[in-house]
């Protein structure tokens, strides 16, 4: 499986959280929604970095 293909399956899960949660009672949409924060992260560490990132990062550290 590609990074690409993963993202994708959790960015449908991802909306399928946001459907339930518009429709459940208090306690299962803490749940939902906070799954769905997980998946935020999840997504975002699948991600690539940009060479401008990695640079701007390399460029704060040399400052510390």
């Amino acid at each position: 499986m590609t990074r690409e293909e993963a993202i994708k399956i959790l960015q449908k899960r991802q909306r399928f959280c946001k459907v339930i949660s518009d429709h459940a009672n208090a306690t299962i949409k803490a749940d939902e929604l906070q799954e769905v924060e997980a998946i935020d992260m999840a997504i975002s560490t699948l991600r690539l970095v940009s060479r401008e990132r990695v640079e701007k990062m390399q460029g704060e550290e040399e400052t510390k």
